[in-house]
C-alpha cells in the first residue's frame, strides 16, 4: 500500500503558525517569506498554496459541513411530520371512545376504526395488521363485532390503502 508523501508544511515544526496565519487569511507569499524571515525554513509559496487548497480547505469543509446540517434538518422535519400523522390518528382513535355511536350499526363503527388502526399500522410498519387491529378494537371496548363482521371489515380495509382520506 503506498502512503502519499507529507508535505513540507506538514512536516515542519511550525505547522500550528502556518494553519493559524492562512487561516487569518494571509496570502502564501507572505507565509513562505515570514519563515524565511523568523525561523530561516524555506517553504516554498506553491507548497504552502497547495497545502492550504488541500489540507486547510475551510470553504469546501463549511459547504460540505452546510450540507450536511441543510439535509439533518430535512429528514428531522419529515420525520417528525411522519410521528406527528401517527399522533393525529391516535387522537383520532382516542376520540372515537367519546363518540355517540347510537345512530350507527356496529359495521359502521368498526369500519371506522378498523379504518384508522389500519392506518395506524400501516405507519409503524406492522406487518401483520390484522392482528394489532383486532388487538387494538378489543383493548378500547368501543364496539363489539361478532366473527363474521370483522372478517367482513378487515377484508374491506385490506382493499382499501386510502381509507382515512375517505372519512
Amino acid at each position: 500500500m503506498c502512503v502519499p508523501p507529507v508535505s513540507k508544511v506538514e512536516r515542519s515544526k511550525h505547522r500550528d503558525e502556518i494553519d493559524d496565519l492562512l487561516l487569518d487569511g494571509k496570502p502564501a507569499g507572505f507565509v513562505s517569506n515570514y519563515l524565511k524571515d523568523e525561523y530561516n525554513e524555506s517553504i516554498s509559496e506553491s507548497s504552502i498554496r497547495r497545502y492550504k487548497n488541500s489540507k486547510l480547505n475551510v470553504k469546501t469543509e463549511a459547504i460540505v459541513m452546510y450540507n450536511e446540517e441543510q439535509s439533518q434538518k430535512k429528514k428531522d422535519n419529515a420525520v417528525s411530520e411522519y410521528v406527528e400523522d401517527i399522533n393525529k390518528i391516535d387522537n383520532l382513535i382516542e376520540d372515537a371512545s367519546n363518540i355517540d355511536f347510537n345512530d350507527m350499526t356496529n359495521y359502521q363503527k368498526g369500519r371506522i376504526l378498523i379504518g384508522l388502526f389500519g392506518e395506524k399500522a400501516k405507519l409503524l410498519g406492522h406487518s401483520d395488521t390484522e392482528v394489532n387491529i383486532v388487538n387494538e378494537i378489543e383493548s378500547k371496548n368501543i364496539v363489539s363485532l361478532d366473527d363474521d363482521e370483522l372478517e367482513d371489515l378487515l377484508k374491506i380495509n385490506d382493499e382499501d390503502d386510502n381509507f382515512v382520506d375517505q372519512l
